[in-house]
């Protein structure tokens, strides 16, 4: 996988069918995935991460340019909250429904845009996205939840079982992409909701609190800039 697409994850998440009785049982009645194939623990990873609506996403990732990022998102199907760090430039994103706002200091505004004029404008106001603006396209669509869903979770090539080993105390199974290496780490018992995702160049995105409500709300207009109306 790419890291865009969050291995399997940012990289790839979701379609589907039942969740209960697909898998084998083991102590206590728990669900166990550990006699599955690749393919079936993933189909009911996607179907998990789909019915649960929400997760929150930290961790570092290397783009396929070399730079670096560290992310801290909280996404859900009605918007999503947090913020980008890339190269040491902080960016705060906000998704509520179908719009898409980002905000940034002075310095990180001059980066984006090659403009000190830019920077001056901009700084520390919420700037609304218009959905035709290409320049932000990647950076919506990984806050997105719906494209999270499509992305994070669609291997490039056919995923296999590799080791089991504990993530933060929990046993999970990896998922390798055949293509490119990744791993995406699902928990051996219950809920098949991912634990961890990782890149063969690097990039790690730890998934936490899935289905956990997330609370988003419009900005006050006075401190919204239309980048929409800027470049009319």
């Amino acid at each position: 996988m790419s890291t865009r697409r969050g291995t399997f994850l940012l990289m790839a998440v979701l379609a589907g069918a039942g969740l209960v009785g697909c898998g084998g049982a083991d102590d206590g009645g728990k669900s166990s995935i550990a006699s599955l194939s690749a393919n079936e623990i993933l189909a009911q990873t996607k179907t998990a991460v789909t019915a649960a609506k929400s997760v929150h996403a930290t961790g570092d990732t290397v783009d396929d340019d070399g730079t670096k990022s560290k992310i801290d998102l909280r996404l859900s199907e009605g918007g999503s909250t947090g913020s980008v760090t890339v190269q040491g430039v902080p960016i705060e994103i906000l998704v509520v429904g179908q719009d898409f706002f980002i905000k940034a200091n002075k310095d990180a505004w001059t980066t984006l845009t090659g403009e000190a004029a830019a920077g001056e404008l901009l700084a520390g106001r919420f700037v609304k996205v218009p959905s035709t603006e290409q320049s932000f396209k990647g950076l919506k669509s990984f806050a997105d939840w719906d494209s999270f869903v499509k992305e994070a979770f669609t291997p490039e090539g056919t995923p296999t079982k590799g080791e089991t080993k504990q993530i933060d105390g929990v046993d999970a199974v990896g998922l390798v992409d055949s293509k490119d290496g990744g791993t995406l780490w699902i928990p051996v018992e219950d809920d098949p909701l991912p634990l961890q995702a990782e890149t063969s160049d690097g990039s790690v995105i730890k998934f936490r609190d899935w289905g956990e409500p997330v609370t988003v709300k419009s900005p006050p207009a006075d401190e919204v800039i239309d980048l929409g109306e800027l470049t009319r």
